[in-house]
């Protein structure tokens, strides 16, 4: 009987910590420096065709969520450095939002997943006229 029961607390205790460690993100798990690529196609303007884009640089994620980012982007070969900044929005799911406007002459609206706990960023743009993907690694370690 002793036996069954203290099998029963192990059970018990296992399904807990798996059910806690599902929810595991927020601001904080972003809160790092990021090597930043992206590659896709955007449109230059309106009733412009997609253009091929890419992007290399860094992003920082402060302690509340805000990227500051810099870098370098080409859009359809014409090389521009890039400067962006805007809340994110981290969901205890590990999936999250971010809005870049500041810096950009629009709106940019991305889509994210954390994995590794935080060690890597994929998202993607939900802007019209956007396939555009990006891939975020710390560049730093874990400062929480």
């Amino acid at each position: 009987m002793k036996r069954n029961c203290w099998l029963l607390i192990c059970v018990c205790a296992l399904l807990a910590s798996s059910a806690f460690g599902q929810d595991k993100c927020s601001v904080r798990t972003t809160h790092a420096r990021y090597g930043t690529t992206c590659q896709g196609f955007v449109s230059t303007g309106a009733g412009q065709p997609l253009a091929p884009f890419t992007l290399l640089g860094t992003c920082t994620g402060d302690a509340s969520g805000f990227f500051t980012c810099q870098g370098t982007q080409s859009f359809g070969g014409f090389v521009v450095p890039a400067v962006d900044a805007g809340q994110s929005t981290v969901n205890p799911d590990c999936t999250g939002q971010i809005t870049y406007n500041q810096g950009t002459p629009s709106e940019l609206d991305i889509n994210f997943l954390v994995l590794n706990d935080g060690k890597e960023l994929r998202g993607m743009l939900q802007n019209s006229g956007s396939a555009v993907q990006c891939d975020l690694i710390r560049m730093d370690k874990d400062p929480n």
